[in-house]
């Protein structure tokens, strides 16, 4: 079961970024930006050791991005992906939000948790993208988004 991530666990983090960045996955995080977002990550460990990472950032009062979706090459295929990405969609419904999105080069495996491709919206541009390096050079992710049922407050 994923765990909100702690302090010690950011050397874990930022390796397991590091190695998905380095393969052209995922969008580098210096430690400085994964410490100020420490707690939007949730970790899931094997033996002690962190094997999976994810984060959740927020738009807005309906959006959220799940990225830095990270398993440990060894434990894929394991379920680590799904539980550490079913965490990031629990934590937006908590949260009150109404839709969760991806960017990613692997659609058929989001669309196993009922992410369905749709136009990249504004937002994330103005964030994110144009500081990849990738931004006006033929980006190859797909926008995927999910609807959320948003829970009655108790």
């Amino acid at each position: 079961m994923p765990r909100q991530a702690s302090v010690q666990d950011i050397p874990a983090i930022k390796s397991l970024i590091d190695y998905w960045a380095a393969e052209g996955e995922v969008l580098p995080r210096g430690v400085n930006e994964i410490t100020k977002h420490l707690a939007d990550f949730v970790v899931e460990e094997d033996g002690g050791r962190i094997v999976g990472v994810a984060s959740l950032a927020v738009y807005g009062p309906k959006l959220a991005e799940i990225r830095s979706v990270c398993v440990d090459a060894a434990h894929q295929s394991n379920g680590v992906g799904k539980k550490i990405v079913d965490a990031g969609v629990e934590e937006a419904e908590k949260r009150g939000l109404s839709t969760v999105f991806v960017l990613t080069r692997k659609p058929d495996y989001f669309a196993r948790f009922g992410f369905k491709k749709g136009p990249v919206i504004e937002q994330k541009i103005y964030k994110d993208c144009v500081a990849c390096p990738k931004y006006g050079n033929g980006c190859d992710e797909v926008y995927m988004e999910k609807k959320l049922t948003l829970r009655p407050i108790a």
